[in-house]
């Protein structure tokens, strides 16, 4: 009897996302519906009506979360069409009772005031189906801007997790066919090792950001356009403009899609590995393959890092975080006149000593399935300047010692090997790590630091989540600043939201050091704004480093200077590589000793 075989969460991924897909789509039709409605009656006729009857209709509801109040405004109206007398009770297209605003209380007000008066106010009647008709056909930007979100999101989120659903399936399949043509063979089990030259992790994917891009689109292009042309969005409410920030989130994203088009198009950088696997005290060698439509000419260089990476996973209740920490890099600079010249582009030559006792994955793990809550992998990461960005590659780094026999013949296992420390890097190979860093730093002949110059570039990357993250929280700020909440929530999200600003302009800062005999000088500048601070070197006791913020699994580090005063002055921040802060103080510490 076969053996039936388990399903795995790749396969639950598919139907879990095609609720949410399914979702979205029908909270879609709802509210394509009432755009639909509102570009028909764009073509509809003004005719004068009679208000018979108003009542502004208040529903209160009660459930865990509290009391809420919902208002609608109900009427009943009469006009003429082509001389035949019709009845309405259409108020306007957005249906149903809701709580966004004022709107009822203004539109109940207005037709009110006609039906105590007696004035003839107005309608929009259907010229096909004269009994159609409707008061109000504005478009509302808090309905829109409201029930956008569920087609936008639902229908995305659902379809990328069937879609990582789908690819898991496709890279199971892969694994076991790599497994079954390579047997014995781990550092050929993974998908970007299965065939000769490997594809960079970190690329592809274009065609995600161009779907986002369309969908967005798809969705608020139309609501936007609608409230432009006869919406209650505008200049005399500065809250609606919120409606419009729907087209900045368009933008970024398309420029995202763009940018990784071209790239694309352009082509990646293969990498081939020889002699497979790796193994630490032994020489990585390989090539770059670079295709042609890359324009890297005969004076470019491109310059590569094989780094072994540290990544624990800690898992807390139901989230999963992975620290990642660089254990030890290995920089390289290869001119592209030393490539050899191919009829589909170049292969550049590549060489990398990797020095003995560095951890590396172990043949038994990997035969496991790569379970193992701490792991050692190592990278190669590839740069030049005509690159979007850099080319990051899986390096196929395992530990072939074979395992010890006892004398009774059961076998051993080998304990596996204790991490090195970090280990010396000397001023030139710092100046390279901290110049990847934004930081143009500058030593001696007897490597002791002369100055460094400290660019606001080294926080581009937490800098932009920063704006996006802050600009939402200062959006639901001024929300809050125009409601009803309690006077406490608009002061706690309007004092953090200034702090948050506050840090992002601290980040725009251009810091200088310059090291000289008598002492350590920090000067700064921001605009027109500057500052120096002068300490003698007698005055200090040491040079400390440590982990002052996290991004995502990066964390950034950040070099102190202890005073004899008890002070720490930072010299140096948002360097995410504890190797290159670490090896740092330790130069420090030979120019604050040196006589």
């Amino acid at each position: 009897m076969a053996r039936r075989q388990s399903a795995t969460g790749e396969t639950f991924l598919i139907p879990f996302g095609l609720v949410f897909l399914l979702a979205g789509l029908g909270v879609g039709i709802f509210y394509f519906s009432i755009l639909s409605r509102w570009y028909e009656a764009r073509g509809w006729v003004e005719v004068p009506c009679v208000i018979e009857s108003s009542d502004l209709q208040e529903r209160v509801s009660t459930d865990s979360d509290g009391t809420s109040t919902t208002y609608e405004v109900e009427a009943a109206y009469r006009y003429e069409y082509n001389g035949r007398t019709y009845k309405g009770d259409e108020v306007s297209l957005s249906l149903g009772a809701d709580s966004f605003g004022d709107h009822h209380q203004r539109v109940f007000s207005i037709l009110d005031e006609h039906r105590a008066s007696g004035r003839p106010f107005r309608c929009y009647v259907n010229p096909d189906l004269p009994e159609e008709s409707v008061i109000f056909r504005e478009a509302r930007w808090t309905i829109l801007l409201f029930m956008s979100l569920f087609p936008l999101v639902f229908p995305l989120v659902g379809g990328l997790v069937s879609l990582f659903g789908l690819i898991g399936l496709r890279q199971n399949r892969r694994l076991k066919d790599y497994k079954t043509r390579y047997p014995g063979q781990p550092w050929r089990w993974k998908p970007a090792w299965g065939e000769d030259w490997m594809r960079p992790k970190n690329t592809g994917g274009a065609w995600a950001w161009v779907v986002v891009t369309v969908w967005m689109g798809i969705i608020w292009l139309p609501m936007m356009h609608a409230l432009l042309v006869d919406g209650d969005a505008g200049m005399s409410n500065p809250l609606s403009l919120l409606a419009f920030l729907p087209a900045v989130a368009i933008l970024l994203v398309g420029r995202g899609a763009l940018k990784r088009l071209l790239a694309s198009r352009r082509g990646e950088i293969l990498l081939y590995v020889e002699p497979r696997p790796v193994s630490p005290g032994k020489v990585f060698q390989g090539y770059l393959g670079i295709p042609k439509h890359l324009t890297l000419g005969l004076h470019d260089v491109v310059e590569t890092e094989v780094r072994c990476v540290k990544e624990v996973t800690v898992r807390s209740g139901k989230n999963t975080t992975v620290r990642r920490e660089v254990l030890w890099s290995g920089l390289n600079q290869a001119a592209m006149s030393e490539a050899a010249r191919e009829g589909a582009g170049s292969r550049l030559p590549l060489r990398q000593e990797i020095p003995a006792g560095l951890p590396a994955m172990p043949v038994a793990l990997a035969e496991t399935g790569w379970k193992d809550a701490t792991q050692h992998v190592w990278e190669l990461e590839v740069r030049a300047n005509k690159l979007r960005q850099p080319m990051v590659y899986d390096l196929p780094v395992f530990e072939m010692e074979p395992a010890q026999v006892s004398a009774d013949g059961f076998r051993e296992d080998r304990p596996q090997k204790k991490a090195t420390p970090l280990l010396d890097l000397d001023a030139d190979e710092l100046v390279m790590h901290l110049k990847r860093y934004h930081v143009a730093a500058e030593f001696d002949g007897r490597e002791y630091p002369v100055s460094m110059d400290l660019s606001p570039k080294r926080f581009a990357p937490v800098r932009l989540f920063l704006v996006i993250f802050t600009s939402v929280w200062t959006v639901a700020f001024i929300i809050l600043l125009n409601s009803d909440a309690p006077g406490l929530f608009p002061l706690i999200w309007g004092g953090s939201s200034a702090m948050l600003w506050w840090m992002i302009v601290m980040q725009m800062k251009r810091k200088r050091l310059r090291f000289t005999d008598d002492g350590l000088e920090v000067a700064w500048s921001l605009g027109p704004w500057g500052g120096r601070q002068v300490y003698e070197r007698r005055h200090l006791v040491q040079f400390l480093n440590s982990v002052n913020m996290s991004s995502g699994s990066t964390q950034y580090h950040v070099v102190k200077a202890e005073t004899t005063f008890g002070k720490k002055v930072i010299l140096l921040d948002g360097i995410p590589s504890a190797l290159v802060v670490e090896n740092l103080c330790r130069l420090l510490e030979r120019w604050r000793k040196q006589a």
